[in-house]
Protein backbone atom coordinates (compact mmCIF):
# COMPACT_ATOMS: atom_id res chain seq x y z
CA UNK A 1 0.00 0.00 0.00
CA UNK A 2 1.55 3.57 -0.83
CA UNK A 3 2.34 5.80 1.64
CA UNK A 4 -0.11 8.44 2.07
CA UNK A 5 2.50 11.53 2.65
CA UNK A 6 4.94 11.81 -0.09
CA UNK A 7 8.06 14.26 -1.12
CA UNK A 8 7.99 16.14 -4.41
CA UNK A 9 10.66 13.68 -5.59
CA UNK A 10 8.25 10.44 -5.05
CA UNK A 11 5.67 12.16 -6.32
CA UNK A 12 7.37 13.02 -9.54
CA UNK A 13 8.00 9.39 -10.00
CA UNK A 14 4.73 7.89 -9.15
CA UNK A 15 3.32 10.09 -11.96
CA UNK A 16 6.05 10.17 -14.71
CA UNK A 17 6.66 14.07 -13.57
CA UNK A 18 10.23 15.98 -13.00
CA UNK A 19 10.13 18.30 -10.09
CA UNK A 20 10.56 20.93 -11.72
CA UNK A 21 7.05 20.18 -13.58
CA UNK A 22 5.65 19.71 -10.18
CA UNK A 23 6.75 23.13 -8.96
CA UNK A 24 5.69 24.70 -12.19
CA UNK A 25 1.81 22.83 -11.43
CA UNK A 26 2.17 24.64 -8.10
CA UNK A 27 2.25 27.72 -9.82
CA UNK A 28 -0.39 26.95 -12.00
CA UNK A 29 -2.84 26.03 -9.11
CA UNK A 30 -3.40 22.46 -10.58
CA UNK A 31 -2.06 21.53 -6.85
CA UNK A 32 -2.98 24.08 -4.25
CA UNK A 33 -1.74 23.84 -0.90
CA UNK A 34 -4.03 22.63 2.00
CA UNK A 35 -5.60 20.58 -0.33
CA UNK A 36 -3.26 18.78 -2.00
CA UNK A 37 0.33 19.80 0.18
CA UNK A 38 1.18 21.01 2.95
CA UNK A 39 4.67 23.01 4.11
CA UNK A 40 5.43 23.68 7.64
CA UNK A 41 8.80 25.73 7.68
CA UNK A 42 12.01 24.00 7.50
CA UNK A 43 10.46 21.09 6.94
CA UNK A 44 9.94 19.26 3.11
CA UNK A 45 6.28 19.89 1.34
CA UNK A 46 4.40 16.91 1.49
CA UNK A 47 1.79 15.61 -0.91
CA UNK A 48 -1.33 13.86 -0.02
CA UNK A 49 -1.01 10.78 -2.58
CA UNK A 50 -5.50 10.02 -2.24
CA UNK A 51 -5.99 13.89 -2.76
CA UNK A 52 -3.85 13.69 -5.85
CA UNK A 53 -5.29 10.64 -6.94
CA UNK A 54 -8.73 12.58 -6.41
CA UNK A 55 -7.89 15.05 -8.49
CA UNK A 56 -7.46 13.13 -11.62
CA UNK A 57 -10.13 11.64 -13.32
CA UNK A 58 -8.74 8.06 -13.58
CA UNK A 59 -11.76 6.62 -15.61
CA UNK A 60 -10.27 4.51 -18.47
CA UNK A 61 -11.58 6.31 -21.72
CA UNK A 62 -13.80 4.62 -24.49
CA UNK A 63 -11.12 4.45 -27.38
CA UNK A 64 -12.98 5.90 -30.76
CA UNK A 65 -13.89 2.82 -32.59
CA UNK A 66 -15.92 1.76 -29.56
CA UNK A 67 -17.75 5.46 -29.31
CA UNK A 68 -18.52 5.09 -33.60
CA UNK A 69 -19.46 1.35 -32.75
CA UNK A 70 -22.29 2.44 -30.13
CA UNK A 71 -23.58 5.58 -31.52
CA UNK A 72 -22.99 5.41 -35.37
CA UNK A 73 -21.32 7.61 -37.67
CA UNK A 74 -23.49 10.98 -36.80
CA UNK A 75 -24.35 12.90 -39.87
CA UNK A 76 -24.70 16.93 -41.15
CA UNK A 77 -28.42 15.92 -41.46
CA UNK A 78 -29.21 14.49 -37.87
CA UNK A 79 -29.24 10.62 -38.56
CA UNK A 80 -26.69 8.34 -37.79
CA UNK A 81 -25.13 5.96 -40.27
CA UNK A 82 -24.42 2.29 -38.66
Amino acid sequence: MPEEFITIGELGRRLNYSPKTIRNKIALGVFKKGVHYGAAEGLPMLFKWSAVLASYDWKPEASTAEVTQAAGIPMAQGYTMR
